[in-house]
């Protein structure tokens, strides 16, 4: 059902913040190549991930074409970005769309996503097992306990040592932590109090001890906030302890996306509303304080990710999104900070229409990007995958 069309990269311009006028060494530079995957209809991007050999998998949302539901979509590309495989997974009158993958220590990747009947009411997460083959093994339904759009396009999700899982996501206001068993069967969940904001911010991570946290903003959000406060949870996902901290110079601050650094602590995507400008803020779990370098933009953010020369790509992009994300309006928005969160270079990657960004992966000479496009492609809403090299 898909068409495959690969486009000749354009130089999309080339920005460095060069500290104290000293040179820096030769950065990221246009992207290597860009894909569009999908056929008339629309296409919603979920998550990507590397696979052993050096492919990739990438899952979200297929159109039916008979039907017009949507249906989890499961698509396999080499390092090229050519099309392996694909398939589709899904019942009529009911829109299944995977938003994250975990992958497994025995081979295996988990998704998470979510199904709702096309006719509205609330959604349920679904999470489905596929073997090292991307074959898939079992899928199993689970029911929210509070009300929630239920859209989880922020949800982070990962194996925890004892072969559970554990999911965080915010809710229309709440930040909730989710527990399932090793057949995807939910264990309990966890609603917190703080505000969350919506759920197109990444606010859950694991750190470099295998440990989770929540970053959350506390309920007075409108009222200025003077703390953020990140919640604390052990690598089987039990909760630990609250830490406040001091939001600095940031009055209407907003947490947008963490991750957690290799060396240890998070990196956290701050945005001050007042002045609507961003900034990254450097949490270490065993203090108190919070870093803040301000850099200017006002783009929506998707993401963080933290590259493997330990600079951090920072995912945004313009405009607003509808239910699904199919109405779209700007590029993607990409920001490099070095390890000091000091900008390196910002660049934006799109046609004469709308692109929308939902996430990235490592690629062993950079990175992949993982959006929507509807400036190319077959028509309508197609996956858009830019590799960016190093």
């Amino acid at each position: 059902m898909n068409m495959h069309r690969t486009y000749t990269a354009l130089w999309m311009g080339l920005a460095l913040l060069i500290a104290g006028c000293i040179e820096q060494p030769p950065l990221p530079q246009a992207p290597e190549f860009e894909h569009t995957f999908g056929d008339e209809n629309n296409e919603v991007a979920g998550s990507a991930q590397a696979l052993p050999g050096g492919d990739f998998l990438i899952v979200g949302g297929s159109q039916n074409p008979q039907h017009g539901d949507y249906d989890l979509y499961i698509l396999r590309i080499d390092a090229a970005g050519n099309e392996i495989s694909s398939r589709t997974i899904g019942e009529r009158n009911i829109d299944e769309i995977g938003w994250k993958i975990a992958p497994l220590s025995t081979g295996e990747f988990a998704i998470i996503g979510t199904s709702r009947a096309t006719r509205g009411g609330q959604p349920d997460i679904v999470i489905t097992l596929l073997n090292a083959n991307l074959e898939m093994q079992w899928q199993t339904t689970n029911t929210f306990n509070f009300p929630n759009q239920g859209l989880l396009r922020s949800v982070n999700f990962y194996e925890m040592p004892d072969r559970h899982f554990i999911a965080g996501f915010g809710t229309n206001v709440r930040p909730v932590v989710m527990r399932f068993d090793e057949r995807g069967r939910k264990v309990d969940e966890s609603v917190f109090n703080g505000y969350a904001g919506s759920e197109f911010h990444h606010l859950f991570a694991r750190d470099a001890r295998g440990h989770f946290a929540m970053f959350v903003m506390p309920e007075n959000f409108y009222s200025g906030i003077t703390a953020f406060e990140v919640l604390h949870f052990d690598s089987l996902g039990n909760y630990a302890q609250t830490q406040t901290i001091p939001s600095g110079n940031l009055y209407y601050g907003q947490v947008l996306a963490v991750t957690g650094l290799r060396q240890g602590g998070y990196a956290a995507l701050l945005r001050d509303l007042q002045d609507t400008g961003s900034g990254m803020g450097k949490v270490d779990s065993s203090t108190q304080t919070m870093g803040y370098t301000p850099f200017a933009g006002d783009e929506l953010y998707a993401n963080l990710l933290e590259l493997n020369d330990g600079d951090l790509l920072v995912m945004g992009y313009e405009g607003s999104n509808n239910f699904y994300g199919s109405a779209l309006e700007g590029d993607l928005e990409i920001t490099l900070l070095d390890s000091s969160f000091q900008l390196l270079r910002r660049t934006s990657y799109g046609g004469d229409r709308q692109e929308r960004l939902r996430d990235a992966a490592l690629t062993p000479t950079g990175a992949l990007l993982l959006g929507e496009t509807s400036s190319y492609g077959a028509g309508g809403t197609d996956l858009y995958v830019v590799f960016l090299n190093n």
